[in-house]
């Protein structure tokens, strides 16, 4: 989302190499998650802002990762993406079961 710059950061000793994990720019990102009544994590669904897809956004994820990605103008959920695509996609398919 943002470009990292170089902080000095106070640490244990212990710790060589302490990770910066944000860099003074932000914007919004919208996870909807959930979990199942037998205890299971159902796959999220991580919304970015933007028109479109930036493939770095999803540089480190591996591919036993499951997930569900959309993007709307502002970042947040929609009925397109939050109840089309998240409830058939991911609700549905995993819980239908139970």
């Amino acid at each position: 989302m943002g470009t990292a710059m170089c902080y000095k950061i106070i640490c244990r000793s212990a710790r060589r190499t302490p990770k910066l994990t944000q860099d003074g720019l932000r914007d919004w990102v919208t996870v909807i998650e959930a979990i199942s009544r037998d205890g299971r994590a159902l796959p999220p669904m991580v919304i970015n802002k933007g028109t479109a897809h930036y493939m770095g956004w999803y540089a480190y994820l591996k591919k036993k990762d499951k997930a569900v990605f959309g993007v709307s103008p502002t970042g947040w959920s929609n009925e397109k993406l939050g109840l089309s695509r998240w409830l058939s996609e991911v609700f549905d398919t995993e819980t239908k079961d139970m």
